[in-house]
């Protein structure tokens, strides 16, 4: 198994999979699909990313069918890179660095102990379906954003 931030989420095979499905200078965002919290991040990340560096999956893609994280309920969102693998506050620091609109939460964060992050991370995660709810509708992209989505 590879290990992300001491946490076992992902199998190298998986890792491996994924990492040839991101194009040279992208990276890709895994989040929840049944989260409105993470819905409405996609939503934001589609609108800001002009340069198109980012792309999409969830962890109810056929990417992760009949793989190891099918039985894992996802409480974090990765981010896979040609820098690395993050999880959780990590990956939303990293995704953020990918959008220069959003370079002033870039540095802010980083400003942020990693403890304190990282548990301001957790507690949005574990209570995200009691404060934003679940949704079982997809989102629909434009035809312009369909290409940047792993199904």
């Amino acid at each position: 198994m590879i290990e992300i931030k001491k946490e076992e989420l992902i199998s190298s095979e998986t890792l491996a999979l994924l990492i040839t499905k991101i194009p040279e200078g992208k990276g890709l965002v895994v989040s929840d699909g049944d989260c409105v919290l993470c819905n409405r991040l996609i939503l934001l990340l589609l609108k800001a990313d002009r340069e198109k560096r980012l792309i999409f999956t969830t962890f109810g893609s056929s990417l992760f069918k009949n793989r190891e994280t099918q039985e894992i309920t996802p409480q974090s969102l990765l981010y896979i890179s040609q820098a690395g693998t993050f999880k959780g506050s990590e990956a939303v620091l990293e995704i953020s660095q990918a959008i220069p609109q959003f370079a002033l939460l870039t540095r802010v964060m980083k400003f942020v102990p990693v403890s304190i992050r990282e548990a301001l991370y957790r507690f949005v995660a574990r209570y995200r379906y009691t404060i934003f709810g679940r949704t079982t509708k997809c989102i629909l992209p434009s035809s312009e954003d369909a290409g940047r989505f792993i199904k």
